[in-house]
């Protein structure tokens, strides 16, 4: 997770990068039997990712 020097989190910056995306999705492709497909390709559209 991404931690600011002043000891916060910022997750919603975290969560807006396109390789936390990517990451998300491969690691839930292999840990998650339900993950949503679909779901996933819109929000992956959304980061600016193919």
């Amino acid at each position: 997770m991404k931690k600011a020097k002043d000891g916060d989190f910022f997750l919603s910056d975290w969560l807006r990068n396109s390789n936390t995306v990517e990451f998300l999705g491969i690691w839930e492709r292999i840990y998650n039997p339900d993950f949503n497909y679909g779901e996933y390709a819109i929000i992956k559209k959304q980061a600016g990712l193919k």
